[in-house]
C-alpha cells in the first residue's frame, strides 16, 4: 500500500484579511518565501489596491518529486488540508511552477 503524501501548511495574511479572504495556495511555499521574497511583494501589492487583503498558503511536501508529479493521493491530501483550514466556501487560487 503506498504511503499517504505529508505535506506542510503555513498560513500568512496579507492586509487585513478576514476569515473568508481569498486563499493563494503556493506549492513550494517556503521556497517562494526564501528565493523570489513574496510575501513582501505580496504586501506592496495589497497596499497599492492591486489585489485585495488575502491569505497565502505555504504548502510544503516532503518528498516534492514523488507527491507531486500527477498524484492523485497529493491532490486529495491537499485538498483535505485545505478544506479542514478554510472550509470550502472560500475562493482559492492557485500559485506553482513546474518540476
Amino acid at each position: 500500500m503506498a504511503k499517504e503524501p505529508e505535506l506542510t501548511l503555513r498560513v500568512r495574511e496579507i492586509g487585513r484579511a478576514g476569515a473568508w479572504a481569498p486563499l493563494l495556495v503556493v506549492l513550494d511555499g517556503p521556497d517562494y518565501v526564501r528565493r523570489a521574497s513574496l510575501l513582501p511583494i505580496l504586501r506592496r501589492i495589497v497596499e497599492a489596491r492591486e489585489a485585495p487583503p488575502h491569505r497565502v498558503a505555504l504548502v510544503a511536501a516532503d518528498e516534492r518529486l514523488e507527491t507531486y508529479s500527477t498524484s492523485t493521493p497529493y491532490a486529495r491530501a491537499l485538498v483535505a488540508a485545505l478544506d479542514d483550514l478554510v472550509g470550502r466556501r472560500v475562493r482559492r487560487v492557485g500559485l506553482g511552477s513546474t518540476v
